[in-house]
């Protein structure tokens, strides 16, 4: 019974740190398609440009098909990069682990502010929600407002537990429901989530001063 288990152990750690390092070779792969992706984009080569980008969604979902996505909104394309976006989002929602690989620049804790950028596993809500968030700044960026407001209700919809003091994300999130509503024009609503979050006096002042602005 004891051999048995131990086998079992044995088995299923070789299983895990396979899985982990093959994810980091097709994460690193699909960071590399991306890149080319965009530089063929830039020099005109729409057609190549188009099948790397695709390749490397195919191959692992990275945050660095966004800077794809600005690029295809600065030569005036908002609708495709909104799709490419759209694609990544959806291949982080139906990837078949528990946890997938994000770049996440922003701290958990206050240990990690000296590493800056790195590259962590996540479990999908919190992933689904960094793509979303990228999503929306591109929108946000080029002009893409309509767009804006449908990745918001699908950004407070996701549910994922706060990592730390300095959980950024986890805020952001929160902050969402007040931008939420000042884009549906429901402001008490806005002021309500405003009142209920644990901001610092000055910051829930100049929040409450922005959604009071937006009423009119």
């Amino acid at each position: 019974m004891i051999k048995k288990l131990v086998s079992l152990f044995v088995y299923f750690s070789f299983f895990v740190f396979t899985a982990i390092s093959q994810s980091k070779n097709d994460y690193e792969k699909a960071v590399a398609l991306a890149t080319e992706a965009n530089q063929q984009l830039i020099n005109g080569e729409v057609k190549t440009a188009d099948s790397l980008i695709n390749e490397s969604i195919s191959v692992y979902p990275t945050k660095a098909i966004f800077e794809y996505a600005k690029t295809l909104c600065r030569f005036s394309d908002i609708g495709a990069a909104n799709e490419l976006m759209d694609k990544a989002y959806e291949k982080v929602a139906l990837f078949p682990l528990k946890k997938i690989l994000v770049l996440e620049a922003l701290a958990l804790k206050l240990k990690d502010f000296k590493n800056g950028a790195v590259v962590r596993e996540y479990e999908l809500a919190r992933a689904l929600f960094y793509f979303g968030h990228e999503a929306y700044l591109v929108n946000k960026e080029f002009g893409g407002k309509k767009r804006m407001e449908k990745i918001l209700e699908k950004l407070v919809a996701l549910k994922f537990e706060r990592l730390g003091m300095l959980d950024e994300g986890y805020g952001q999130r929160e902050y969402f429901n007040i931008e939420l509503a000042m884009a549906k024009k429901e402001y008490n609503k806005a002021i309500s989530f405003v009142n209920d979050m644990k901001y610092p006096e000055i910051a829930r002042k100049t929040i409450l001063q922005k959604v009071y602005f937006e009423s009119g």
